[in-house]
């Protein structure tokens, strides 16, 4: 797997290029910022971006800039990172210390001249705070707000974190990271076996498991693939359960089904960048350079 992922990577970046969502708004959320210091709240403001750019990519008619693009751009401000990545309107959050908790204050500007179009101030703590940042910025927009999926919330402390920790972990794809974000979705999991983003976070850390040789790909398959068809079973509406369940084929070489399984993701959500990267490399595997 590893020898067609690297030549296969290099190709997806002129793919990824030239294939566009479909027209809409284009918005890009910025890192939300944390005005208390301290590691816990960057790492909550850091996993907020994460998941209202992942929440508001659902919405039908906005174009959403992915996280690794938005994050391009330093210490620039709002006006100049929208003029970089073509984006008409951009929203900003900033994380603030209350009592024993903390807010989080969530403004959509519209570019160029930072025109605020909306400023809503939510309690952080919440499963849902996501889907509610996400959804008062598509209503300000005149959008539908995103589709809720199945089981993508849960009321039972100790799971989100578990998941948000173990996601952390599986971006550094380094393998001791990996074995302990497997460690802490399969904790989350027991604690609440129909949260479905823990299945989504086990199928893809053990396919990066695979993907690099780091563990007996025949013993680490099954496991995969049972984590990702549970997550789609959970949840048939969301594209990121099915854009894991295309990287288990894709893992396997069942080039195919990881062909199906990615193309329905994109079409439950064209946003998602990780479909069309991976839909990337599956069409490399099939020599299909020219789409």
């Amino acid at each position: 797997v590893a020898a067609i992922l690297i030549p296969c990577a290099v190709a997806t970046v002129g793919w990824l290029n030239v294939h566009k969502p479909p027209a809409g708004e284009v918005i890009a959320v910025l890192p939300f910022e944390a005005t208390h210091g301290d590691a816990q709240a960057q790492r909550t403001a850091s996993d907020l971006t994460s998941q209202v750019t992942e929440s508001l990519s659902r919405a039908p008619a906005l174009r959403v800039i992915s996280r690794s693009s938005a994050d391009r751009g330093g210490s620039d401000g709002p006006e100049a990172r929208a003029a970089a990545l073509k984006a008409r309107y951009v929203v900003t959050g900033s994380l603030a210390a209350e009592g024993s908790g903390s807010r989080v204050q969530v403004t959509v500007l519209a570019e160029p001249g930072n025109h605020i179009v909306a400023r809503n101030e939510y309690e952080t703590g919440s499963s849902e705070l996501p889907e509610r940042s996400a959804n008062g910025v598509s209503l300000s927009l005149g959008a539908r707000p995103p589709k809720v999926a199945a089981h993508t919330r849960t009321s039972i402390p100790g799971v989100q974190e578990r998941f948000l920790e173990g996601r952390r972990l599986w971006g550094t794809r380094q393998k001791a990271n990996l074995d302990k974000s497997i460690e802490l979705f399969q904790e989350a999991a027991a604690m609440d076996p129909e949260y479905v983003w823990d299945y989504v976070g086990m199928a893809d850390s053990y396919s990066v498991l695979a993907a690099n040789s780091w563990e007996n790909a025949r013993e680490i398959a099954p496991k995969a693939e049972a984590a990702a068809r549970r997550a789609v079973d959970l949840s048939p509406d969301l594209a990121e359960a099915h854009a894991s369940l295309g990287l288990v084929f894709y893992s396997q070489w069942n080039w195919k089904g990881a062909d199906r399984e990615l193309q329905e993701a994109r079409r439950l959500n064209p946003n998602l960048s990780i479909a069309l990267f991976r839909s990337a490399l599956v069409l490399c595997a099939f020599g299909r350079f020219d789409e």
